[in-house]
């Protein structure tokens, strides 16, 4: 049983994660949909579509971004 509980946990987990579309990516990142399609069309960009629709994972975007704000600033 603890075990069964432990797998949904971890399920969970993964699911808040996971930011499903193009808004909720926008929102996360506060930007607007139309940077994080030019983001999702670059390499390297955490952002993918699978079936369709973009998807991230906050802590990979939340990296990515902090990376990317770095490297400017280092410019």
């Amino acid at each position: 049983m603890r075990e069964a509980t432990a797998a949904r946990l971890i399920n969970l987990e993964r699911a808040r994660e996971r930011l499903w579309g193009a808004k909720s990516i926008a929102d996360f990142a506060g930007v607007s949909e139309a940077t994080v399609y030019r983001w999702a069309s670059l390499g390297g960009c955490p952002i993918s579509k699978p079936r369709g629709r973009y998807m991230a994972m906050r802590t990979e975007l939340d990296r990515w971004l902090r990376n990317s704000e770095s490297t400017n600033a280092q410019t």
